[in-house]
């Protein structure tokens, strides 16, 4: 396990694994070695399930064979499927969007503005359809309910009833949110 230790003027010790799987730990100036050894310690549990977590992702990246992908072909191409997607869904729904934005976000799936501009993050091309419709019929669900209500949840169920699953196995690809 690689640990990096920061000194710096906080008060506490932070805790943070890096997208690169280092343990980076954030402590006092006169913070003891002892001290945050015995803090690593006691998080271990957490720390290697977080890197078991990036090391599966990184697995699941590579089975995409991105390796020689051609990044402006494929938003072309995510365009093209992210937009027949959101029209097909929202006349399903029966709900009216203002705007379909593709998105680069580095965290973010996608999202739906107060004025129901609907953006969608061109990488969910790269994945299983069902987890792109699924993140369609969730930016949707927002056009409805501007919140992540029971009411909200209920739409989402009743487009995509396996929303649960779904939404576990999407979180299982956000590594290639900054790998790609």
């Amino acid at each position: 396990m690689n640990i990096q230790i920061q000194r710096t003027k906080r008060q506490s010790l932070g805790l943070m694994i890096t997208r690169e799987g280092e343990v980076l730990i954030r402590a006092p100036k006169n913070a003891s070695e002892k001290y945050i050894l015995d803090f690593v310690q006691s998080k271990n549990l957490w720390i290697q399930k977080k890197l078991s977590q990036i090391s599966q992702s990184r697995e699941l990246v590579k089975s995409l064979n991105l390796e020689n992908l051609d990044i402006l072909k494929q938003k072309k191409l995510a365009k093209i499927l992210i937009i027949t997607k959101v029209k097909h869904w929202s006349e399903k729904m029966q709900l009216e969007f203002k705007n379909i934005r593709l998105s680069s976000a580095r965290m973010h799936w996608g999202s739906c503005t107060q004025k129901n501009t609907i953006s969608i993050n061109w990488r969910l091309s790269l994945l299983p359809t069902e987890l792109l419709e699924y993140v369609i019929i969730h930016e949707l669900a927002h056009i409805k309910e501007k919140n992540h209500s029971a009411k909200f949840w209920d739409i989402v169920h009743k487009n995509s009833p396996n929303f649960k699953e779904l939404k576990k196995k999407l979180k299982t690809f956000n590594s290639i949110l900054q790998l790609v």
